[in-house]
């Protein structure tokens, strides 16, 4: 077993941190690439970082570069054992779940290789920490045994949990194939957390909620709260044709990544419950805008057959689709953490009406975004906002004020968000 340093280590003497991600962090993209861009941001000033990044291809960005002494980029190893990682993950879902249950959450990333100068890196670290409990095996194996450095884990998704609400979502629309692959994978999340969870030193959360309930399935964890924060550009003031497009036609939007169960569910969804019914209410044109990458076909052939619907896959500048759209959409019914694309969303500006899971973790009230649940709900929420460009607006900028103050760091790194649940924080202690 790990020796852990808890109450016993001196934080103020970290200098030298490596920071593990499966992505590579911006301020913009996936919540994922946002999150571990946030950490980069509360990190860089305080310590001298060595970045590791397993699912990144290209050139680092100049904006990483800056904040990190070193970057080292996992690629897939070329061993035999690899290689049959690779082509199990690329099996369909059942087959995997049959053949073996017990493996690794991610094969892409078990089948990286670990080059020396990570294992150098890993030696004179004074903290490691892993962003999201699958990428731990990146690391693992090279700590040091004697005296390993502190293990500070960023859960900003509890995985078990969310696993497990995602095969119920899918067993609901009938994907049993998904169903049965998520619940083998909520399994084995569950032994890493019951084995991994107490040895951590530090163990990050991005809500109180999530704060609570980890704390209560497994005793003797002390999980502090990281919210998610928004680290980009809060977008200039609406202008008048901006706010009020009804000759024209309604635009509404959605942006997420598009290989994702629980955003797959919420955009066939909307398209099948909630945007006939608010057409046929409005009586004037409608669309609903897809944002996202990774749209699967059979997905894509669904969407076509609803009157409206536009996909437009992976948009490097997600600005136009912002500044033209009148509302922003989320109605997730199932997943975890919290919606960084709602404070993207946010801080365009735009009014958003989502589901009680869709802005889960996220402290919004009534009066600065439309949270409601069920289709006759999510109808009446769309229809109204959508025909008052006025009551579009308040909710904006009301949620705008709440972000300021709760959710957001500048792109320079100042002003960050408050802890409020613990008074813990990223800084020395």
């Amino acid at each position: 077993m790990r020796i852990t340093n808890h109450h016993r280590t001196d934080y103020g003497s970290i200098r030298e941190l490596v920071y593990v991600t499966p992505v590579m962090p911006a301020p913009t993209g996936g919540g994922r690439q946002m999150r571990a861009w946030q950490f980069l941001l509360l990190y860089s000033g305080r310590y001298r970082i060595t970045l590791v990044v397993a699912d990144h291809r290209g050139p680092v960005p100049s904006a990483v570069q800056a904040r990190v002494a070193e970057c080292l980029l996992l690629q897939p190893a070329r061993r035999p054992g690899a290689l049959a990682l690779r082509l199990y993950g690329r099996l369909p879902a059942a087959l995997r779940a049959r053949l073996w249950p017990g493996r690794p959450l991610v094969p892409r990333l078990a089948a990286m290789s670990r080059p020396a100068a990570l294992r150098r890196a890993l030696a004179r670290a004074d903290a490691v920490c892993v962003f999201r409990l699958y990428s731990l095996p990146l690391v693992q194996p090279l700590l040091p045994r004697h005296r390993p450095p502190p293990l500070w884990l960023d859960l900003d998704d509890w995985e078990s949990r969310t696993l497990g609400r995602i095969a119920a979502l899918a067993r609901e629309n009938g994907w049993h194939l998904a169903a049965r692959d998520h619940r083998a994978q909520q399994r084995v999340a569950e032994r890493w957390e019951r084995r991994e969870l107490p040895r951590a030193d530090r163990v990050f959360v991005c809500s109180v909620a999530d704060q609570t309930a980890l704390a209560e399935a497994y005793p003797g964890v002390s999980p502090e709260v990281v919210p998610n924060c928004y680290c980009g550009a809060i977008a200039p003031p609406l202008t008048p044709k901006a706010v009020d497009r009804r000759r024209e036609g309604y635009r509404v939007l959605f942006v997420g990544s598009m290989g994702y169960l629980p955003n797959q569910d919420a955009v066939l969804w909307f398209a099948r419950h909630v945007l006939p019914r608010v057409r046929e209410a409005l009586r004037r044109p409608l669309q609903f805008h897809i944002v996202g990458p990774g749209l699967p076909p059979w997905l894509r052939d669904e969407l076509a057959g609803h009157c409206g619907v536009v996909c437009h896959g992976y948009a490097p500048d997600l600005g136009p689709h912002y500044r033209q759209a009148d509302l922003v959409v989320c109605p997730v019914r199932a997943g975890g953490g919290t919606r960084i694309k709602i404070l993207e969303a946010v801080a365009r500006r735009r009014a958003v009406v989502t589901t009680t899971p869709g802005v889960e973790g996220l402290d919004f009230r009534a009066g600065e975004m439309a949270v409601v649940d069920g289709v006759a709900a999510f109808t009446s929420a769309t229809r109204a906002l959508l025909s008052r460009p006025e009551r579009r607006a308040s909710l904006a900028d009301r949620a705008l004020q709440r972000l300021r103050r709760d959710y957001w760091l500048s792109p320079v790194g100042e002003g960050p968000a408050r802890q409020r649940s613990t008074g813990t924080s990223m800084q020395h202690r």
